[in-house]
């Protein structure tokens, strides 16, 4: 059993969060090359590994749950329409960046949380490198602070900032 296996008990969120911090990977493929592995013995490691991540969809389900938010109430709190939020559930439709943006603000989630369920729904985590992202991410830091920034708050400063909300269709 290497590092980056699934441990015994251990969640699917848990797991996802474990795996898509900052700088797993790199670490371990470090580890392996002092080991003497070569390159593509590295990578089809790698590789299987981040085909292990579970499915969006279950982590969604085990944040929804631990939050104790209903579907519904979540479709509403992102402005969208409960079927669009089932059928991500189910795994048929893949949510936009800006959706998963918009439950994990509505959720009060963590940044390194909203990092994990952008990585395991396969699109860009945020990224200090983008100023749109920037502002993003200081409303996530501020997350656990009592007054923090709602939705409507952060889509003005982006708008603000001639960026586009975060209900553009990504």
């Amino acid at each position: 059993m290497n590092g980056l296996s699934r441990k015994a008990g251990e969640s699917s969120f848990d797991y996802a969060s474990r795996m898509t911090s900052q700088g797993v990977f790199t670490r371990y493929a470090i580890d392996l090359m002092k080991n003497g592995y070569s390159l593509e013995e590295i990578q089809s490691i790698i590789d299987e590994t981040r085909m292990s991540l579970p499915p969006m969809f279950e982590v969604l389900d085990q944040i929804l749950a631990k939050k104790g938010v209903s579907v519904p109430k979540i479709a509403a709190w992102s402005e969208v329409d409960n079927t669009t939020i089932y059928r991500i559930m189910q795994g048929t439709r893949n949510p936009t960046r800006n959706l998963i943006l918009r439950i994990a603000i509505n959720l009060e989630l963590s940044l390194e949380d909203t990092q994990t369920l952008l990585k395991v729904s396969n699109l860009a985590q945020l990224s200090g490198t983008r100023p749109r992202d920037l502002i993003i991410m200081k409303a996530l830091l501020d997350m656990d602070k009592e007054e923090h920034d709602e939705i409507e708050q952060i889509n003005q400063k982006l708008i603000d900032s001639g960026m586009p909300d975060l209900y553009i269709k990504s």
